[in-house]
């Protein structure tokens, strides 16, 4: 049952050659040995011929081919690699074992093309000896976000056992993978730029602003100065290099513990602003405010831009971090001292008391103001008919853009004894940008 010989029997003319074929089936894994006879006879029936009795000896062996997979944590042999950061290696391994008695050869291939350049298999190939055990390493690394879950129809991975000697294919077997490679994502509020708007030189102002992470995984920040956004990147590889800090805290604690050393300041400062802090590490669904005072002895319109870099973040994008502008201007507070028309909007200006050659008594008789002489005129008044005196309104404008703190004064000209008969009120007031009183 285990050998088949076809053309059992036939006829041969003289000179003619005639090839047989013996089949052997494998049924049963054994050693088998058996003998085959060829009778030759005279084909006019003369009998026999002795002489030419041949036997033939066969000899197989029908073995099985056993493999074992190991190393998933399931039945589909499926590899979750899980969330992965771009540019970050991860790998899984599983082990292939000849149980066989004879060697065996493997192959294991990516299936997809776009696939092959973000997943290496090592080893890819080989040959098993009986009883030996290899493990096989699928190696992820991506330059770019994939996101990849293979179906039970599609699978990525095919293993390929062969047999030694004859090359054929045995058994395949089919892995799926499923992975999520992503870069840092952050946001800022207020997006672009913090704005101070305008504040009275010599006094300081703080905001904040704040970022969040929205993505996959913790990250490393750095704030500098646009101008220092080069060397930031190499600042940025530092501050990765020493790894979570939440994690090392414990360990640094007990290296400083006996060891004085006094660490930087953790702020970006300049001549108008001070932030803090300028560095630190955000974990995943966190986020942390940044505060920035502004301040300057002098008037000033600011505009500093900076540049916040993220660990793992998308550099062909923005390979020097996210600008982000910090707006604000130092004012000097004042009031409108010039528009005289607008002061005295209820009386009369005038450009001198003696410009039209006459007395100005005779053409006006009071509330004026004369812009020569810097006066302003209440005119002629009989204390009797005014008992309680008499009072003008004057308008005070701020035409800046910081609030102004007026203080309003009424002095003689002159240091006398004589009783002094003016009075403003009131003597203080805050006057708003844009507003008058």
């Amino acid at each position: 049952q285990n050998f088949e010989v076809d053309n059992l029997e036939g006829t041969l003319s003289a000179g003619q050659e005639e090839v047989g074929t013996i089949l052997f089936k494998a049924v049963e894994e054994a050693k088998l040995e058996q003998v085959v006879e060829i009778e030759v006879e005279d084909a006019e029936d003369r009998g026999l011929v002795d002489l030419e009795l041949l036997n033939l000896e066969l000899k197989a062996e029908g073995f099985f081919i056993k493999t074992e997979l190991s190393g998933f944590d399931n039945e589909e042999n499926f590899f979750d690699f899980g969330d992965v950061q771009v540019a970050h290696q991860m790998e899984k391994a599983f082990k292939l074992e000849n149980q066989g008695i004879y060697p065996i050869r493997y192959s294991c291939d990516i299936l997809r093309k776009q696939f092959k350049n973000v997943f290496r298999i090592d080893p890819n190939k080989g040959t098993l000896a009986p009883n030996e055990e290899i493990e096989i390493k699928v190696i992820f690394c991506s330059n770019g976000e994939i996101f990849l879950k293979s179906t039970p129809s599609r699978k990525e991975i095919v293993l390929k056992i062969i047999e030694s000697h004859s090359g054929e294919v045995f058994e395949e077997h089919r892995i799926r993978l499923r992975v999520n490679s992503q870069f840092s994502q952050f946001s800022l509020n207020p997006m672009r730029s913090l704005n101070f708007s305008a504040i009275i030189f010599g006094e300081t102002k703080t905001k904040y602003f704040q970022i969040t992470n929205t993505g996959l995984f913790d990250f490393h920040f750095l704030i500098c100065d646009k101008k220092d956004r080069v060397m930031a990147v190499d600042e940025l590889q530092k501050l990765i290099d020493q790894g979570n800090p939440f994690e090392n805290s414990q360990q640094n604690a007990k290296n400083q513990k006996n060891k004085k050393q006094v660490e930087a300041p953790n702020e970006l400062v300049n001549q108008y602003i001070r932030l803090e802090p300028k560095q630190g590490y955000i974990p995943k669904d966190s986020s942390l405010k940044i505060r920035i005072d502004f301040f300057s002895d002098t008037r000033f319109l600011m505009e500093q831009p900076l540049q916040i870099l993220v660990s793992n973040r998308d550099s062909t994008k923005e390979p020097h971090g996210t600008e982000y502008l910090v707006l604000g201007e130092a004012c000097v507070p004042g009031i409108d001292t010039n528009n005289f028309n607008s002061i005295f909007e209820e009386q009369m200006v005038v450009p001198s008391l003696n410009s039209t050659g006459l007395n100005i008594q005779d053409v006006v008789n009071a509330n004026v103001f004369a812009t020569e002489e810097n006066t302003f005129f209440f005119g002629q008044l009989i204390p009797s008919k005014f008992p309680e005196g008499t009072q003008e309104r004057f308008k005070l404008s701020n035409s800046g853009k910081v609030p102004a703190n007026v203080r309003c004064e009424v002095r003689p000209l002159f240091n006398s004894c004589e009783l002094f008969n003016f009075e403003v009120t009131p003597a203080k007031m805050v006057i708003n940008p844009i507003e008058f009183a």
